[in-house]
């Protein structure tokens, strides 16, 4: 038996690296001929981790070009955009200082 909805939870702290790093999600992670939007993210700890860089996300005019309507194609072999970032992970006896890495 599942529990109920309301009832799960989490006391994790976490950030979308994408919207840290840009300020915004990006339009889509998903880009097939019947879709498009975002269905994949990067979750971190921005107590434990900083976002040095993020990948970049190609524009809608792009992905037309390379593949017509959608994925996946020969340039992109995935219905799925890439998501990736490099990351400094913060040692914990240094975690309560704020240190500015981008």
């Amino acid at each position: 038996v599942l529990p109920r909805v309301q009832l799960i939870g989490h006391d994790l702290q976490l950030s979308s690296a994408m919207f840290d790093a840009l300020g915004k999600e990006p339009d889509f992670t998903n880009f097939t001929g019947t879709f498009r939007g975002v269905l994949d993210y990067i979750f971190y700890n921005s107590s434990r981790v900083r976002i040095l860089a993020t990948c970049s996300i190609p524009s809608e005019i792009e992905m037309v070009d390379a593949c017509g309507p959608g994925l996946p194609c020969a340039t992109f072999p995935s219905d799925h955009i890439m998501l990736c970032c490099d990351v400094a992970i913060i040692p914990s006896s240094l975690a309560s200082r704020q240190y500015n890495f981008m």
